[in-house]
């Protein structure tokens, strides 16, 4: 979180009573990243978020333990996590905050800090991009919104914009883009998947079209030079994928892994080396996120400080960053894997799904489907990939099949490909697997009969003819 915070547990915890007893008085100003301890955040996230939907409504209205117990229960499913949440509560409740106007002089305070730091930060790139009438519009634009005039001093109570979050100062920049509608600048992007989707063949694609001012997948790209940071392939893995697609990864494109004999093993976030490449205009690809975390992605005091350290950066310099991560395996709907933060932070999202072409070990297909899409965009992509010939192109409509009933078409896989295995028909149905699953089970019996097969009993699938019905 915000290391720099001044101030002890005591005060966040008066601060917290204060934001939940009454709202009133500090809602539009008291933000979650005021907080840096990891239960103090999602509490006031959650409380914040009850409130902007209620208050508007009914101005009285004000949360009680049980309601805002079962409202942080309903997001936490580990009991000693739970049994945290119900203490803090309690010692929340119990708080009596008569020292609100101390509190609320130093969040402004805090705040005040803040936009100062965040229009410094903006206003030395532009003096290094000799824009500097915008110098001075920045800073007019700061005294205007801390005083309500731009001349003297007041004591106007700041208002709901005056104390925006970074990912909020993002989204008021004009939209530009890394990768027309895919990627965007001064943002985080995330590419999810599970284990063996490509996500980082993928990744690598797409570098090597910036940094040669190519097209990718038919979406114009910015040209700018590349930093992969790997953590996951070695050297040896990353030249074998550049050899067999023809990726060239000097002078523009370069990587960074584990195994670097020069430079040694990526160093994980905060590190300042980061911000120093940033500040070229370098974009950045951390592979993967969990290598940040140390593995931890579970609990919000483990992921929130890398994800504000990525906004930071972004926010900072302008550059976009991309994380890399994995996708749940205990989950159908294949979401990312971690807290729920990690979706909240993102400026956009995809989720990487890959199917083996079944007659033909060769060739996959990669479909892109986004998560998320702060800024608009989100396009839905779908590329084939043949590792014998070392090629890729874009497949415009994967789906067509969709058009039809989902039951219908495993039905005609089956016909088409009789004797075939379920990871076969799941495969050739281009359904969704979760759904093509069940699917697959509520027809035994009706419209297909899985029968075993070999030692193992393997289950082959095909069609109940119209003949085999009629027979007693």
């Amino acid at each position: 979180m915000i290391d720099s915070y001044p101030f002890g547990e005591v005060f966040q915890m008066r601060l917290l009573a204060m934001l939940v007893q009454q709202p009133q008085k500090v809602v539009g100003i008291v933000e979650p990243q005021y907080f840096t301890i990891g239960n103090y955040v999602e509490v006031a996230r959650i409380a914040l978020e009850i409130y902007a939907k209620y208050l508007p409504k009914k101005p009285d209205f004000r949360l009680d333990y049980e309601s805002l117990k079962e409202a942080v229960y309903a997001t936490e499913t580990d009991s000693h996590r739970r049994h945290d949440f119900k203490r803090l509560l309690r010692d929340i409740f119990n708080l009596s905050p008569d020292d609100s106007p101390l509190l609320l002089d130093k969040a402004r305070e805090f705040c005040t800090e803040r936009r100062y730091r965040e229009t410094l930060v903006a206003a030395e790139r532009d003096v290094t991009n000799h824009n500097f009438d915008r110098v001075h519009e920045r800073i007019e634009k700061l005294r205007t919104s801390l005083n309500g005039t731009g001349v003297g001093s007041s004591s106007t109570a700041l208002g709901r914009k005056d104390f925006q979050t970074p990912h909020r100062l993002q989204t008021a920049k004009d939209n530009t883009w890394l990768i027309e509608s895919l990627i965007p600048d001064n943002g985080l992007t995330l590419f999810v998947g599970p284990p063996e989707s490509d996500k980082s063949l993928v990744s690598l694609l797409w570098e090597y079209c910036v940094t040669r001012r190519r097209d990718f997948l038919g979406l114009q790209t910015r040209w700018a030079t590349v930093l992969h940071i790997d953590c996951e392939n070695g050297l040896s893995e990353i030249k074998r994928r550049c050899e067999l697609f023809g990726v060239s990864i000097a002078p523009v494109l370069l990587f960074w892994c584990l195994d670097d004999p020069k430079l040694g093993p990526p160093p994980q976030l905060p590190s300042p080396i980061y911000e120093q490449f940033a500040k070229k205009g370098w974009v950045l690809v951390f592979d993967s996120l969990a290598f940040q975390t140390s593995g931890k992605v579970i609990k919000a005091e483990d992921i929130v400080p890398i994800l504000f350290e990525f906004k930071r950066l972004a926010a900072k310099t302008g550059v976009p960053i991309i994380a890399i991560h994995h996708s749940s395996d205990k989950d159908d709907r294949n979401t990312y894997l971690g807290s729920t933060f990690i979706r909240a932070s993102l400026d956009a999202g995809y989720f990487v799904e890959t199917t083996k072409d079944p007659t033909d070990d060769d060739r996959h297909l990669v479909e892109l489907f986004s998560i998320k899409g702060r800024r608009g965009g989100g396009p839905t992509l779908a590329m084939r990939l043949d590792f014998e010939e070392g090629a890729y192109w874009k497949v415009d409509s994967p789906h067509e099949e969709e058009k039809r009933e989902p039951m219908q078409i495993l039905a005609e896989v089956i016909r088409k490909h009789p004797n075939s295995s379920k990871e076969i028909v799941l495969a050739k149905s281009r359904l969704p697997r979760h759904k093509a699953r069940k699917l697959l089970q509520l027809g035994e019996g009706k419209h297909w009969r899985a029968v075993p097969t070999g030692t193992k009993n393997h289950l082959r699938y095909e069609l109940i003819e119209e003949d085999d019905e009629k027979d007693p």
